[in-house]
């Protein structure tokens, strides 16, 4: 199934833009180095096996001039290729005035049945919310109430889910994150910008960087973080897909977001020693 993706001034999803669907392009960029980013979704799932194969191509290049604005301007497509050779093709406009629209901060407050979000973004940013399971309602520009998934009886399904918030300026300049609302599942988490992880850990609240073991699991995050503990900058760590390489010290973290965004398939990392920067929540 081939369907056309317009990131720029379109409203982006030919689909309603709230449900993630089996495969998706959910989001489509480009940073100010010119590099393309995507956020690609394959089913209910946080994760898939193996990563969809993706293809960039330069479709057409707009002004690259000093003052033209912040982004690489012109046109960019995207075809990924996902599970039963299933494909999404998108194609990415950007002009030449298109920003970054800044994420200044976020706000979520749990309840026991869902959660409710709010993105501080410039007041011209058109937000848009995504999620696989549940229902979405948005109360504000930038802002939304979420309902968690229930069991035939009408109680809440425990469990965590992942919300995906997009927002743009409307000209190509795109970004987003994922925010999880975890539902009748008990800390402590280890936060990663929105994403909260249960882990069993003894490591004291706050800031921290951590060694830890990623294990399978059968939810729909995919993985858990095992073996937690704090990182002393001599223990050995794999460098698996998602790690960012900090330049020749080779002490980079290890990005979730790679899994859950498909630029990794989840086959590629469970039982990797992996280094990675957050925040002990309880």
């Amino acid at each position: 199934m081939i369907l056309p993706l317009l990131l720029g001034c379109l409203d982006p999803f030919p689909t309603d833009r709230h449900d993630l669907v089996d495969l998706r392009i959910a989001a489509m960029g480009i940073d100010a180095g010119g590099g393309p980013r995507r956020f690609v979704r394959e089913g209910a799932n946080a994760w898939s096996p193996t990563a969809p194969a993706r293809t960039w191509e330069i479709l057409e290049m707009g002004c690259d001039d000093a003052g033209c604005g912040s982004l690489p301007s012109g046109r960019f497509g995207l075809k990924v290729t996902g599970a039963a050779a299933a494909e999404e093709v998108g194609e990415l406009r950007v002009e030449d005035d298109a920003e970054l629209p800044a994420l200044r901060g976020s706000s979520r407050v749990l309840g026991e049945a869902g959660a409710s979000v709010a993105l501080d973004v410039p007041d011209a940013a058109m937000v848009r919310w995504m999620a696989p399971v549940g229902e979405i309602a948005e109360t504000d520009f930038a802002a939304m109430s979420y309902t968690g998934p229930v069991e035939a009886d009408g109680t809440p399904t425990a469990g965590v889910w992942p919300l995906v918030a997009l927002w743009m300026d409307g000209r190509g300049g795109n970004d987003w994150a994922t925010f999880d609302v975890p539902i009748g599942v008990d800390g402590p988490f280890f936060a990663v910008g929105g994403r909260l992880f249960p882990v069993d850990t003894d490591l004291p609240g706050g800031p921290t960087t951590a060694l830890t073991t990623l294990a399978a699991t059968d939810d729909l995050t995919g993985f858990a973080l095992t073996e937690l503990v704090a990182d002393d900058g001599m223990a050995t760590r794999d460098f698996p897909c998602g790690s960012a390489l900090e330049g020749a010290s080779a002490t980079g973290n290890w990005d979730p977001d790679s899994v859950i965004e498909r630029a990794c398939g989840r086959d590629e990392v469970v039982g990797a020693r992996v280094r990675i920067a957050g925040e002990i929540v309880r």
